[in-house]
């Protein structure tokens, strides 16, 4: 018997405007969007199930990045910016809300 989960993903933002930013600085509607994942994220910390398509466990925010080792890793820390990472979710499982 193969239990279904349901999950979600939280998209990159911004990686067709990525250069244009950096110049010119983020419009107001990036900045929201990027704000409202990362509440998203931090909600979720312990239902990240893969980030850009790699299981991963243990997820933490640091300094606006995204830390985690890989599911299948030998414990080696690894992080990326929450802005341009696709999130996977598991929304079957109970959130934790952590305080950062």
């Amino acid at each position: 018997m193969k239990i279904q989960t349901t999950k979600i993903t939280l998209p990159p933002i911004g990686l067709d405007t990525q250069i244009q930013d950096a110049i010119e600085g983020e419009n107001e509607e990036t900045k929201l969007a990027v704000q409202d994942k990362k509440e998203k994220v931090k909600i979720n910390l312990n239902r990240i199930v893969s980030i850009n398509n790699s299981p991963v466990r243990e997820c933490w925010i640091k300094e606006g990045n995204l830390h985690y080792y890989m599911a299948n890793g030998k414990g080696v820390e690894y992080y990326f910016p929450i802005k341009y990472a696709s999130i996977e979710i598991d929304i079957d499982s109970e959130p934790t809300i952590t305080c950062l």
